[in-house]
């Protein structure tokens, strides 16, 4: 650069040299030239006989560096650093913001629900009881003392069966008062205590909700029947109609003891009706007679869909519709997280009262008594209810219904019109799943169906394995099968929702002392803890007889062997936490008639694949090819003898 400059040189007597300045170097007087450069840049030559450059003084620096043009030049790199950083920052906090998000789940999402049937769970001797002694029936406290075990297990929401004074003509759904609890369950203050406990420990409780009918002996009917108002058009009444000088029922319907699955009905071309598939259950419509019954103090006919000391309440009166979200909203100032509706497609039945239409089997249509619009707009009513809760505390409570209907109605507990109903709608397809029909093409056949129902709209799902109305899963499908029913309702988008016992593979009782009319009970037996008296149930003689299968397959001996149905039930909870289980796509790589496969995978994050034999040969299957790594860890696997699988 210094060779660029051509301007005179002048001598160190020049006045513009400040000849102070120089310096001897080296012990020699140094000749110094300046010259003052275009653009005011100075050049300073400093010639030393013997020595090199010795650099600029501090003045000299500072006159450059105060010059026009390098202030402009630092301030410019100056400002042109700090709007890069800022720039940089921006542009992360703006990536964070667009980029797509997966929000937390709400517990009710990420965890499993587990069922409880109370009367069945475990009994104790509390104090509330007279003479402090057990009765053989499960009782609230000893549901509280179990809560250490559910929190082991990892679920975090207990769905709790109906704790009510009741006659018990139907295992207590036959309510007599619908805000108290039954003696033979504890007091209200033990409700209390235990709901206070679960909470303290993560647990959330969500109550079984019956606005379908009461018991015969509820005070409600007692005054219906004399005509007290404002009760006396709290149920359904009719005169009937004169047959030739004979009073009979106003049309044909029957009442029920569960639920008739409509969507195995199907009209064909001509208008008439044909079974589709025969229900295996003793609980048709036909067996139980007329829906209605004579009442010989206030000369009508009530209504009942179910037994006849079920009457049905009428609720397209708007007195009757605020008693129930009264009955909501005292249960939840007591704590609870949500409720769970019973029989929901029961709720009403035409006006009009005109006859159901014969079918070939000897049943009716259901057209007039069952899953009726007017379900969703009450449902809706109780919805808002508990989100009334939620916003005080913002803590979300939520709606389940229970119902055997098709895929199109189910979508309708979700939303109907645009209003958002039930956040889960029960998915009971998987309850009643056997082995003689499970096949893989069925299982993701009905999987597939149901998920491009709900998914595109945003809709939760859930997946029920059993309750206290269906044969118990390890029975249906075999022991050696029951996990790998847990791992499917467990891995697959939504939230599983187990009845008791089925995380230790408990079985239908063939040993029930008591059966019911539906024939019920062997799903209903109690809990088996231990290998001790009663299976660890009960002091006493159990309200029914312990599954005879109960030294060998109980929580005690589960929990201390190396391997077992409990153990898998755990560790699968545990999987459930993984984001490709929360958040993951998922994929059917290959499916047969004995094989069934699944795939979890959320990119980014390690992905799950679930694969199952169903048949009675072990298989090795291929999954290579279909956009899986060549190398998988296996997490989990079934315990017991089925047919093994081998990946590759």
């Amino acid at each position: 650069m210094l060779e660029d400059l051509k301007a005179p040189v002048a001598t160190a007597e020049d006045d513009s040299l400040d000849t102070d300045d120089s310096k001897q170097v080296l012990g020699r007087e140094p000749k110094v030239k300046y010259e003052p450069a275009k653009n005011g840049v100075t050049v300073v030559d400093i010639e030393n006989s013997g020595s090199g450059f010795a650099g600029l003084g501090k003045e000299e620096l500072m006159k450059i560096a105060n010059q026009p043009f390098w202030v402009r030049l630092r301030w410019t790199l100056f400002i042109l650093f700090w709007l890069s950083w800022i720039g940089m920052i921006a542009g992360a906090i703006g990536i964070i913001v667009i980029t797509p998000k997966c929000s937390p789940r709400p517990v009710w999402q990420k965890y499993p629900v587990y069922q409880v049937f109370s009367k069945s769970y475990q009994d104790t001797d509390f104090t509330s009881r007279p003479n402090g002694q057990s009765s053989g029936i499960g009782d609230l406290e000893g549901i509280r003392q179990r809560i250490p075990y559910l929190v082991d297990l990892g679920v975090k929401t207990i769905g709790l069966s109906v704790i009510f004074p009741s006659p018990m003509k139907d295992v207590g759904y036959d309510i007599s008062d619908f805000m108290q609890v039954g003696e033979e369950y504890g007091t209200l203050d033990e409700f209390d205590r235990m709901v206070k406990e679960a909470k303290e420990r993560g647990l959330s409780v969500v109550l079984d909700f019956v606005p379908n009918h009461s018991s015969e002996d509820h005070e409600w009917f007692q005054k219906s029947i004399n005509k007290t108002d404002p009760f006396t058009d709290y149920y359904i009444w009719n005169d009937g109609v004169d047959v030739d000088g004979q009073r009979t029922p106003p049309n044909n319907w029957e009442c029920r003891y569960s639920a008739h699955n409509p969507s195995q009905i199907k009209s064909t071309e001509n208008g008439d009706y044909e079974v589709e598939k025969e229900v295996d259950v003793a609980t048709k419509t036909g067996e139980c007679g007329s829906a209605w019954t004579w009442n010989e103090e206030r000369q009508q006919y009530y209504f009942h869909q179910f037994a006849q000391e079920e009457p049905d309440l009428n609720l397209r009166n708007p007195a009757v519709v605020e008693e129930m979200k009264k009955v909501a909203r005292f249960w939840l100032d007591r704590g609870i997280a949500g409720l769970r509706v019973n029989a929901a497609p029961f709720l009403f039945e035409s006006e009009a009262l005109e006859n159901e239409i014969d079918l070939p089997n000897g049943q009716l249509s259901n057209n007039h008594t069952f899953n009726l619009p007017e379900v969703y707009a009450f449902l809706l009513q109780i919805r808002e209810v508990l989100d009334d809760y939620s916003s005080k505390d913002g803590m979300e409570r939520i709606l389940m219904t229970e119902g055997y209907v098709d895929l199109d109605d189910l979508a309708k507990y979700y939303k109907n019109n645009g209003e958002m109903i039930a956040q889960m709608p029960m998915n009971l397809g998987f309850t009643e799943v056997t082995d003689s029909d499970m096949t893989g093409n069925k299982l993701q056949q009905f999987i597939s169906a149901y998920l491009e129902k709900l998914l595109p709209e945003s809709m939760w799902p859930n997946w029920v394995l059993g309750n206290h109305d269906r044969s118990r899963v390890a029975t249906r499908v075999g022991e050696n099968l029951s996990d790998s029913m847990n791992m499917i309702a467990m891995l697959l988008p939504g939230t599983p929702i187990n009845y008791y016992g089925e995380e230790i593979g408990m079985e239908d009782s063939p040993d029930s002392k008591f059966i019911d009319r539906g024939n019920r009970n062997g799903f209903r037996t109690p809990m088996q803890w231990s290998n001790e008296t009663n299976a660890g149930f009960s002091e006493v003689e159990p309200w029914l007889a312990v599954n005879g299968n109960y030294p060998n397959v109980n929580v005690a001996a589960q929990d201390a062997a190396s391997e077992s149905h409990l153990k898998v039930y755990r560790e699968l909870v545990k999987i459930r936490e993984m984001a490709s289980a929360q958040y993951g796509e998922i994929s059917f790589p290959y499916v047969d008639e004995e094989i069934f496969s699944f795939v979890r995978n959320k990119s980014g994050n390690p992905g799950l694949l679930v694969a199952v034999n169903l048949g009675d040969s072990n298989r090795f299957i291929n999954f290579s090819g279909n956009g899986l790594p060549e190398t998988l860890t296996l997490k989990l696997k079934n315990v017991g003898g089925t047919p093994e699988i081998s990946v590759g």
